[in-house]
């Protein structure tokens, strides 16, 4: 990611400067009393958006700034169900289709029926966290990700044919859909933690 920064003087007048990565100074000091920031390019799986963590603008002539210190990471959210039967038609499924069609966590026996759907907290859409869905189960499965917005928009997915799954959820999910794509009656974990 290239990152953009706009300085405003007290006179008004912009300074452009750009920083490539995380604690690299700008090349001439900038007196400013506003400060923009944007990026001009994306990179990723997506392309099409960016996040930043922080921006941090630092003075030897101010005074009586103390950083917040870092907040803690949020509690693992872990769930465990039993799921009925693998489906390898992943997306036209019984679980996701109940689910989109009411875009809540559905009710048995529709929940488990080939798939489980976990609700996140509100803030674990944010980028930075995590999932990771295992089994115990010494029988033939596959699980697969899919993460979904809080209008049950299909934001991307984790499927590969290793058995457990995991992967970032990206920012705006608000649902997990651990889908079985193969395997009967396989008892799943999803469990979603922060990165930090």
């Amino acid at each position: 990611m290239a990152a953009v920064l706009l300085f405003v003087a007290p006179s008004g007048t912009p300074a452009i400067g750009r920083a490539g990565r995380p604690g690299r100074a700008l090349p001439q000091p900038v007196q400013a009393q506003y400060v923009r920031f944007w990026t001009d390019t994306a990179l990723g799986e997506t392309k099409t958006g960016v996040q930043a963590a922080e921006l941090q603008v630092f003075s030897k002539t101010a005074t009586g700034v103390e950083p917040l210190p870092p907040s803690p990471p949020d509690a693992p959210v872990t769930e465990t169900g039993v799921i009925a039967a693998g489906n390898p038609s992943t997306g036209t499924a019984d679980d996701a289709t109940a689910f989109k069609t009411a875009c809540a966590v559905p009710a048995t026996p529709a929940q488990g029926a080939d798939g489980w759907v976990t609700k996140l907290p509100d803030s674990f859409g944010d980028g930075a966290h995590e999932v990771r869905v295992h089994s115990d189960t010494v029988t033939p499965y596959d699980f697969d990700l899919y993460f979904y917005d809080e209008s049950c928009t299909l934001l991307g997915s984790a499927a590969s044919s290793a058995a457990d799954e995991s992967g970032t959820i990206p920012s705006g999910a608000r649902y997990v859909l651990t889908q079985l794509w193969l395997g009967a009656a396989v008892p799943g974990t999803p469990t979603v933690t922060d990165t930090r």
